[in-house]
């Protein structure tokens, strides 16, 4: 995982509109504003308790082991312990979390999702959070959860927002997310027991019945 600070913290984030400015904007994307600037201090903070554990722990690994201390040693010891302090750390980091595709230039994923909707009912976009990159984040065009960030909105059923409920069709897809770009739910068990067959998994035939009964279709089996 890459340092929280380099994701935080881009060198060419857009400062904070001033106080005139305000009025000019949306109070949602203000609140967004607001939010990211304390999850970049949340960060700074990680980092710093993270080095400072670093040091710590190889200060107290040398002190049991040797009784002595010197500089080589402890510098040393350090690079012995980071590594697996950083690992623990990054583990149990439970702020936001922004996409890093490993391939940011990863051609499209192509799947015939419309023929496919009367079989999984849009699957994809009531499964899985949708996280944002950080060009994404900047750009204005998505809505974040504030309460989750940096995941795109969802709405009070539950279905990403950009979801067409009626045509099961997504309403940014030539805009989408990389996330989505990427994604390919040929594979994915969570979605299809059988791709090619087109037989849904339990999980999504529980979902499609459900919004079946919900739009008053009744309950179908």
């Amino acid at each position: 995982m890459a340092d929280p600070n380099d994701a935080m913290i881009p060198s060419s984030a857009a400062p904070l509109p001033t106080r005139a400015a305000r009025t000019h904007l949306d109070m949602a994307d203000l609140v967004r504003r607001a939010a990211f600037y304390q999850h970049r201090r949340d960060a700074n903070a990680l980092v710093d308790s993270m080095a400072q554990e670093i040091t710590l722990a190889a200060l107290l690994d040398v002190l049991i082991a040797r009784g002595v201390v010197d500089e080589a040693e402890l510098n040393d010891r350090i690079e012995l312990v980071a590594p697996e302090i950083e690992k623990k750390r990054n583990s149990a980091w439970s702020g936001p979390q922004i996409f890093q595709p490993l391939h940011p230039d990863k051609p499209d994923i192509h799947i015939d999702c419309e023929s496919r909707y009367g079989d999984c009912g849009g699957a994809c976009c009531v499964h899985f959070n949708v996280q944002l990159t950080l060009d994404e984040i900047h750009s204005g065009n998505f809505q974040w959860d504030v309460g989750d960030p940096y995941r795109l909105e969802r709405g009070p059923d539950g279905h990403c927002i950009n979801l067409d409920l009626d045509t099961l069709r997504c309403r940014v897809w030539k805009d989408r997310p990389t996330v989505c770009r990427q994604y390919s739910c040929q594979t994915d068990s969570r979605v299809w027991t059988d791709f090619d067959l087109r037989v849904p998994s339990e999980r999504t035939l529980v979902m499609v019945r459900h919004d079946r009964f919900r739009k008053g279709a009744g309950p179908q089996e």
